[in-house]
């Protein structure tokens, strides 16, 4: 079964902020080469989450991994994720999209605050 990523941001009407988001894509696409990596949005830029399934589809995935980019669970993550996926579903059957947990709380994130701290001269005791 050809495994595949799809890397899903909510987007924005500034062309520069879903720069940034295509850049984070193409580190992880750089990092794991051997992968078939795709990046979209939810809303507000291209290409679309649907967009996004149908690539890898015509690459040949037959099983997505969604990683949603969200910090927190909103409406996105709560509704319009799942049910845009399980319209997918129905129109691709045979393919299986999985859905990943959000990026969350994780200590992750406060090792980068802290970083971000630290270069501006906070000096923390850790």
């Amino acid at each position: 079964m050809k495994e595949a990523v799809l890397l899903l941001a909510h987007g924005s009407r500034r062309s520069e902020a879903n720069e940034e988001w295509k850049n984070i894509w193409q580190l992880f696409t750089n990092r794991h080469p051997n992968l078939l990596v795709t990046g979209s949005f939810i809303e507000f830029a291209e290409p679309d989450l649907e967009g996004g399934v149908r690539l890898l589809i015509e690459q040949g995935a037959e099983k997505i991994y969604v990683v949603p980019l969200f910090l927190t669970v909103g409406n996105h993550l709560r509704q319009n994720i799942p049910e845009r996926l399980q319209a997918l579903r129905e129109q691709y059957q045979g393919i299986n999209l999985e859905l990943t947990e959000h990026l969350g709380v994780d200590p992750l994130l406060i090792q980068i605050i802290e970083q971000r701290l630290q270069k501006q001269g906070l000096q923390l005791s850790i």
